[in-house]
């Protein structure tokens, strides 16, 4: 079960899920950036604990069975506050 973009606040943890079918054994591998890049987790579940900056992208979840392999894309944005100017003191 995968949304077309997720959302996350900085600092929070995000759980990325992905639900398959098919013939066992079914093989779950997590990368971010490219479909074909280091594997950065297994499993059904991914977490991204403490969300920063860099934790945006676009997270690819692979599953492969006895026969196939599949991909899905779930493009992740970390939102965050800055303050735009520094207080100044009001005389």
């Amino acid at each position: 079960n995968t949304s077309s973009s997720t959302q996350v606040c900085e600092g929070r943890n995000l759980t990325l899920s992905v639900s398959a079918s098919g013939p066992a054994p079914l093989t779950y591998a997590w990368r971010k950036g490219d479909p074909s890049g280091p594997v950065v987790g297994t499993g059904a579940n991914f977490t991204i604990s403490n969300a920063q900056l860099s934790s945006a992208g676009s997270y690819f979840a692979t599953v492969t069975s006895a026969c196939t392999t599949a991909t899905v894309e779930i493009p992740v944005t970390v939102r965050y506050v800055r303050i735009a100017t520094q207080p100044q003191s009001v005389n």
